[in-house]
């Protein structure tokens, strides 16, 4: 599928991949299970599920043009922990800003889940930030119109990405401080593709 598509698509679906394999191995949906020491990341790690392998594999050509700062742009995370190249391209491209804390340092938290709210904002970054207006009426009845992230939410609702829930009542729901699972984030990344 990336073979035929232009090769903006092409960088959108590689830097794609490489926020999900972040993001997986932060929920910890993906496990590693071989590092070979001679390579660098990327290629180095062998995932338990076949699809992000192949994911990661084709993501390589792409990451390999960015260069990870010698100093890391989180307190938290470690220039020679795993992943810390993806973790700063995150950074560097907008997608993950991470927290700032009460003395002022910038934190990522690599091992705390991602909730849907975030990933919602993730995905709207890395669409490029569409030009959206949010409606003044919330598509979710436990998301209010001033709520962080509530704009990137209602752009997931508004392309079909996300459809929440419907309870009982017959109300939508997002559930935004839920982390996300992995079978939703699988059905979100497939919404979003053809958009990309």
């Amino acid at each position: 599928m990336i073979a035929t598509k232009s090769k903006h698509h092409q960088k959108i679906v590689a830097s794609f991949a490489a926020a999900l394999v972040v993001l997986l191995m932060v929920l910890g949906m993906s496990t590693v299970h071989a590092v070979e020491s001679t390579m660098a990341p990327p290629a180095t790690i062998v995932s338990s599920t076949k699809s992000l392998q192949v994911i990661h594999e084709d993501q390589q050509p792409q990451l390999n043009g960015f260069v990870a700062p010698s100093v890391s742009p989180f307190v938290d995370v470690s220039t020679t922990q795993l992943f810390y190249k993806e973790m700063a391209w995150l950074a560097s491209q907008g997608i993950s800003t991470g927290w700032v804390e009460g003395n002022g340092a910038r934190t990522y938290r690599p091992l705390t889940p991602v909730n849907r709210d975030a990933m919602a904002a993730f995905m709207y970054r890395l669409s490029g930030s569409p030009e959206f207006v949010a409606p003044s009426v919330s598509p979710f009845v436990d998301v209010s119109t001033t709520q962080l992230f509530y704009k990137e939410m209602a752009w997931l609702a508004s392309q079909g990405i996300s459809t929440g829930w419907v309870e009982g009542n017959g109300a939508r729901t997002y559930r935004p401080l839920t982390p996300v699972n992995r079978d939703a984030m699988a059905a979100f990344m497939y919404r979003l593709d053809p958009k990309l």
